[in-house]
């Protein structure tokens, strides 16, 4: 997957991986470096937090609490372009 990177005090990057449908795999790093993985989110709400003024305030608002996600671990510093899980 690669990793966009966000001019964020909240985060610092995320992925997605497409799956069946209109809904994709968020893999979000945060600023703390805690790498979380939210599953199912529409497409619709990836393209709303690429085009919000704050990545951050999106992703709290619209998809945070809203879908299933669960913890992968921990990056020191994330790196634009592909990672693995």
């Amino acid at each position: 997957m690669n990793m966009i990177l966000c001019n964020s005090s909240m985060i610092q990057g995320f992925g997605i991986e497409t799956m069946p449908g209109d809904v994709v795999d968020l893999t979000m790093v945060f600023a703390n470096g805690e790498v979380y993985k939210y599953t199912d989110v529409p497409i619709k709400k990836i393209i709303g937090m690429l085009d919000a003024d704050s990545h951050g305030a999106y992703f709290a608002h619209i998809i945070k609490n809203e879908h299933t996600w669960r913890k992968l671990g921990y990056v020191k510093t994330l790196q634009a372009g592909p990672i693995e899980e």
